[in-house]
């Protein structure tokens, strides 16, 4: 069952397993409130560790918890502490989970968006009012000149007279005018 474990997700079921053995320590020294954090979150976590898209959140929230934990048992250490106090070992151990928490939860966004299949082409395959083929151009749209620049006459965004009245300026589809697609002065060709 491990073997099939993404890594995120070993880390996690790594991470709630110490988290576990931790809280049973915590018992059997004496510090109750430790305990159960540490059990009930490294409960969660191992759960979560069978899901990829449940390993996400709860790394975040883990992530977040000792975090907190962290800054109170730092922020009320000494003698007549907070019950979140560690000590300093412990304290720097709350630290290092939650960022290992933080590491869990973007990893698996990461491994998420590697799994997904790719939606895209190789080469988008349009045609102009010339009736050639224009690579990279999205389909159904008109090759124009590049973005930031002024629409050429004759464009599907140049104002004037509708197309086909005897006052329309620009190349007649069909026509020869222009450069051909695909060459030197053409639109850009987007490679994969």
């Amino acid at each position: 069952m491990v073997a099939n474990l993404c890594w995120p997700q070993r880390s996690a079921l790594g991470l709630g397993v110490l988290l576990v053995v931790w809280g049973v320590v915590d018992f059997i020294a004496g510090r109750s409130p430790l305990g159960v954090l540490h059990v009930v979150t490294g409960v969660v976590a191992a759960a979560s560790a069978t899901s990829m898209r449940a390993s996400r959140p709860v790394g975040s929230l883990m992530a977040v918890v000792f975090l907190v934990v962290f800054a109170f048992g730092v922020g009320e250490a000494g003698p007549g502490g907070s019950a979140m106090d560690a000590g300093v070992v412990g304290n720097g151990l709350h630290l290092l989970i939650g960022f290992a928490s933080v590491a869990v939860a973007a990893s698996c966004a990461w491994c998420q968006q590697r799994s997904r299949p790719t939606t895209r082409s190789t080469a988008l395959l349009t045609t102009s009012p010339g009736g050639g083929a224009v690579p990279g151009a999205a389909p159904g749209s008109t090759p124009g000149p590049a973005s930031g620049s002024a629409p050429a006459s004759g464009s599907a965004s140049a104002p004037g007279p509708a197309p086909g009245s005897a006052s329309a300026p620009g190349p007649v589809p069909g026509s020869a005018s222009g450069p051909a697609p695909g060459s030197a002065s053409g639109p850009a060709e987007r490679l994969p």
